[in-house]
């Protein structure tokens, strides 16, 4: 249908979405990218819109604090401009590579509310009263050893320890995503499993929004308090 006649017809059925956005997380080498390639049949957005920095790979105890600010900045630059393709989206479904507050799993203790704020300045800036977009969020779980191996291969400097943490802290972060979250866990099962079990979510589930910008809200005034285990 031509996009007049699409939101025509969704108006006059009504309680009814006119997009459908599927928000894919979990720690690095969980298989995220492996499983978004499954489904092109659907409009799919990939982690990053531009090459990430090379020592993004590194292990972050080895990159100098000016180096990491760098990074923390391009990151929030390319969830900004993410975050704004994601509100002007119309129609369809959409399957995106990570979501807005991943970076928390990777932001050491004490430094969540500077995070929130850095986030929120690039989501929305200057004068513009831009949110987080809302969508469902569904949430990857995987051994750590296991995705341990798998980084190596990809030349990123991690190890389980490390991915066992960012797996703990975006399961707690990603709770309060309230009826948006959505867990399956890959261990033991292979890609077309797992993009199975993502497919039936998508296509036969009901759909529930995640609060995103609220949580984000929730970090920046300190009601989602940085865990202990940080």
């Amino acid at each position: 249908m031509a996009e007049d006649d699409f939101d025509k017809y969704v108006e006059e059925i009504g309680d009814l979405y006119k997009s459908y956005k599927y928000v894919l997380v979990g720690s690095v080498a969980v298989g995220k990218s492996t499983a978004l390639s499954h489904f092109r049949n659907i409009s799919t957005q990939d982690e990053w819109l531009e090459f990430m920095p090379e020592d993004m790979a590194k292990d972050p105890s080895k990159v100098d604090d000016s180096i990491i600010n760098d990074i923390d900045e391009w990151i929030a630059q390319q969830w900004g401009r993410k975050n704004y393709k994601l509100l002007r989206i119309t129609s369809g479904i959409h399957l995106i590579d990570r979501g807005p507050l991943d970076s928390f799993a990777f932001t050491p203790k004490g430094e969540w509310v500077k995070k929130a704020q850095l986030t929120k300045k690039h989501i929305s800036p200057g004068k513009a009263n831009r949110k987080l977009c809302p969508a469902e969020v569904i949430l990857l779980l995987g051994d750590p050893c296991v995705m341990a191996s798998r980084a190596i291969l990809s030349q990123k400097d991690t190890d389980a320890e490390k991915l066992e943490k960012q797996q703990k802290v975006l399961q707690y972060i990603y709770s309060f995503a309230q009826l948006g979250e959505r867990i399956i866990d890959t261990r033991n099962k292979g890609k077309a499993q797992v993009a199975k079990e993502i497919a039936r979510i998508i296509f036969m589930e009901e759909y529930k929004e995640a609060p995103l910008n609220g949580m984000l809200e929730s970090i920046l005034e300190g009601e989602i308090p940085e865990p202990d285990y940080l």
